[in-house]
């Protein structure tokens, strides 16, 4: 591929990174005001699987190189409101056990937060479309690229597979409450045709689970 053709490419990247990135934010932020909590695990499992998969896709592409010069000293970006948000929705569940490094033998097992490493990479994100907006897209692909394979990466692919943990966890705790509901339910209209000696009109073995 010539030059220019090379150039054209990482432009085009950019802005499809940038635009995913400026959207993984902004669900984040939405999960954070958790003005509908029953979609927030999914909702946050939903972003945070495009995270890493974005992760992915800069350790696929061909290596940035650094911009020439200095780039500025991006400006502060207050996470402390999502931060809290998150952690909010997320209550006694943000905090799991993972080990330290799996490839060692003698692992040892630490504890990480779902939030901070979300917003480890929701951090990477800002500096990046920062430096899109002041410095370009090179500078912007280059640090996406840097800091994912030195910061957020392993971070947020953590992150999703206790997202998912949770998530399963929650629908086999629905599906448990729905069978018991149902088995109560069972009970009941047998008691009842057994008092008033009427056979219930309702087909029992195609709409309720077998008894145990």
């Amino acid at each position: 591929m010539s030059e220019s053709g090379s150039n054209a490419k990482l432009v085009s990247d950019c802005a499809r990174m940038a635009h995913a990135f400026k959207t993984l934010i902004d669900v984040y932020t939405e999960v954070a005001a958790n003005t509908n909590p029953a979609a927030a695990l999914p909702m946050l499992a939903w972003a945070t699987a495009d995270g890493a998969a974005a992760a992915a896709r800069l350790a696929a592409i061909k290596d940035v190189d650094p911009p020439a010069g200095d780039l500025e000293e991006p400006p502060f970006f207050d996470l402390d409101p999502l931060r809290s948000g998150l952690a909010n929705v997320l209550g006694e569940n943000d905090v799991y056990n993972e080990l330290e490094d799996s490839r060692a033998e003698d692992a040892l097992v630490g504890q990480e937060s779902i939030t901070e490493s979300i917003l480890t990479a929701v951090s990477a994100f800002r500096v990046g479309l920062y430096y899109y907006e002041t410095a370009g897209p090179t500078a912007a692909m280059w640090y996406w690229q840097y800091s994912a394979m030195t910061m957020w990466a392993d971070r947020i692919a953590s992150a999703l597979r206790q997202v998912l943990l949770l998530l399963s966890a929650a629908h086999r705790q629905g599906h448990a409450q729905l069978v018991h509901a149902l088995k109560e339910l069972r009970r009941t209209l047998e008691v009842t045709a057994a008092v008033t000696g009427e056979i219930s009109v309702v087909n029992l073995s195609e709409a309720l689970p077998p008894r145990s």
